[in-house]
């Protein structure tokens, strides 16, 4: 999330707002959006239980006629350390007569978490799933990206995003940095990635992912595949796994799985879905190409910080372990109250996570 000035923030929202209130040609339209939530761990080793972290993202859409819609999210958090206000994307898409051309700062594609799930009110525990919460990939990007979509039968179809995007900066000693999606000096270097999608049902899709940047002395791939299986009946199954490579060499392997299902057909369960998730992520498969790579820890090498949601890990040299067991109580169908058991296996830290999310 990149810091931005309350005050630009403040007037980018009044500007939008005014400018809504205005009169506007009949093709063009505005639509305020956004979700929130509330944190609370409850670590079971002892250690103080607390509300660890309060949001609100407002979502902004714009759209002009029937090709063109700018969209923008920002978020206004307070972790503890005091007031925190980030722009998480803000895009605008052009429909070319089937592809649809984004440009701006948009959430990373790859996989299907972040680009599809990550809002609190949609994502089915009260964390991210434990690769995203020790730095494997970007949150966003600021370029351009390509999207499409076509129909392989009347069951089928097949969607796919590439992207450009600006590079990760290395910091002033020549380390990998972590990643900064704006910089005060343009990057002299791109990044790019993507996305295939192939729906074999309406309900299972298989995706892969690839995410390439220049990243310090050498390049930072990211490769990963994932699954997702829905059914009309409340159940949902999806996971991924991920490998990521520096300079050539292994830095990290990850995977998460979730199941959950909402129990529509029991009439006074029916507001209740229980959740099952298991994360895996290791970094001590980090051996270093170099001199200057063998003097790095594995948290300067992957090109994110650990900072992504309740619950951040930094990897050491075993391999981490997470199981996450869960119910869900939808309040209403935009408002859910979420209580979690969530064990790190490998350190044997047990933890109560809860959360109140809403959508609008």
């Amino acid at each position: 999330m990149s810091p931005l000035r309350p005050t630009a923030i403040a007037a980018a929202m009044l500007g939008t707002l005014c400018v809504s209130g205005m009169a506007v040609a009949a093709d063009t339209s505005f639509h305020a959006a956004g979700y929130g939530y509330a944190n609370f761990d409850a670590p079971l080793d002892g250690d103080a239980p607390g509300f660890t972290g309060v949001a609100f993202n407002p979502i902004f859409l714009w759209r002009e006629g029937d090709r063109i819609l700018v969209s923008n999210e920002v978020e206004i958090a307070d972790s503890g350390d005091g007031l925190d206000i980030g722009l998480e994307y803000a895009t605008v898409a052009i429909d070319l007569w089937g592809p649809t051309l984004v440009i701006g700062k948009f959430l990373t594609p790859t996989g299907q978490f972040i680009s599809r799930l990550h809002p609190s009110w949609i994502n089915r525990m009260p964390d991210f799933p434990l690769p995203y919460r020790v730095g494997v990939t970007p949150m966003s990007h600021a370029g351009a990206s390509l999207q499409y979509a076509a129909n392989l039968t009347a069951d089928q179809k097949i969607t796919g995003v590439a992207f450009l995007a600006n590079g990760v900066p290395e910091s002033e000693d020549g380390t990998p940095a972590l990643m900064q999606i704006f910089t005060d000096e343009p990057p002299d270097r791109f990044s790019t990635g993507g996305r295939l999608g192939l729906f074999l049902l309406p309900q299972l899709e298989l995706g892969g992912s690839a995410f390439w940047s220049p990243y310090g002395d050498h390049d930072y791939l990211l490769l990963s595949g994932d699954f997702a299986f829905t059914e009309l009946d409340g159940v949902d199954i999806r996971g991924e796994v991920m490998r990521a490579t520096w300079g050539g060499d292994e830095v990290f392997t990850g995977a998460w799985a979730q199941a959950s299902w909402r129990l529509y057909q029991v009439d006074k369960l029916r507001f209740l879905e229980p959740v099952v998730r298991f994360g895996y992520a290791d970094g001590s498969t980090f051996s270093g190409g170099d001199a200057h790579a063998a003097s790095l820890d594995i948290g300067e090498v992957l090109p994110v910080s650990g900072d992504h949601g309740s619950g951040a890990v930094d990897l050491g040299s075993e391999p981490a372990y997470e199981v996450c067991v869960g119910a869900d109580l939808w309040l209403r169908n935009n408002v859910v109250a979420k209580l979690a058991y969530v064990h790190r296996v490998e350190v044997d830290e047990p933890t109560l996570r809860a959360q109140l999310a809403f959508g609008y």
